[in-house]
């Protein structure tokens, strides 16, 4: 599955058609490795704060390098309020 054309699905509000992607990306996760970075993405784009946070702190554990990018992508905009986005930024250290 590619998570671009996954991403595509969450953020069009093609729920059904992203969930399935997702689930896809998960089951290659097992084998392969899938950027923890795209998985937050991807569940933000759902709206399932609890899973992006969950998979954007697993990026950050792993030194995942797309999170340099995270004050500044669109894509995790609906996170923005939370709380628990300014101290992963602050923990990053894009203050």
């Amino acid at each position: 599955m590619d998570t671009g054309l996954a991403l595509a699905y969450a953020v069009s509000g093609r729920k059904e058609e992203a969930e399935t992607a997702l689930a896809q990306l998960e089951k290659l996760a097992q084998t392969r490795y899938v950027p923890a970075t795209y998985m937050g993405i991807l569940y933000a784009g759902l709206n399932d704060r609890a899973q992006a946070f969950a998979w954007l702190e697993k990026a950050f554990e792993e030194r995942a390098d797309g999170l340099t990018l995270l004050n500044v992508d669109p894509l995790v905009d609906g996170l923005r309020d939370d709380p628990r986005f300014k101290s992963l930024v602050k923990r990053i250290g894009l203050e």
